[in-house]
């Protein structure tokens, strides 16, 4: 490994994918982290980084992989999940897998690289306005 960690979740594809490559060109060596392990490896490869299958929802493996990375000087929480449904019919699971993914995911990846990160190191949370409620019909 050359240059400092970055870690980049949601990486396989959109945003994370785009970041993953902008995170290369400025000399890091980026650790792609997405549930679709194809499009993880696909981007590590592209950007001549490291591909590794994560659930940000998985506490152990979340933990597991700040462990093995040690010191992440830039960590990028780009993983997310959106629903789009009518407010009086959207599940509970649903409403949860987002928060869980959007929200806690986040701040799991935060807790776990934070204690080993260096002085000057970089947490940035990517949102979006995708957890759509639809208010019914009146």
């Amino acid at each position: 490994m050359t240059g400092p960690v970055a870690v980049v979740t949601g990486g396989g594809s959109g945003i994370g994918r785009a970041t993953a490559h902008a995170l290369a060109r400025d000399g890091y060596h980026v650790v792609v982290a997405d549930r679709d392990g194809d499009g993880a490896k696909r981007t590590a490869e592209a950007v001549g980084g490291e591909a590794a299958v994560l659930d940000v929802t998985d506490v152990d493996a979340v933990r597991a992989l700040a462990a093995a990375l040690g010191p992440v000087g830039a960590l990028v929480n780009s993983a997310g999940v959106w629903t789009y449904a009518p407010l009086e019919s959207m599940p509970v699971a649903d409403a949860r897998r987002v928060l869980e993914v959007n929200v806690l995911g986040p701040w799991l990846l935060a807790q776990a690289v934070a204690e080993h990160m260096p002085a000057g190191g970089a947490i940035v949370n990517l949102s979006s306005t995708s957890f759509t409620i639809v208010p019914a019909e009146v």
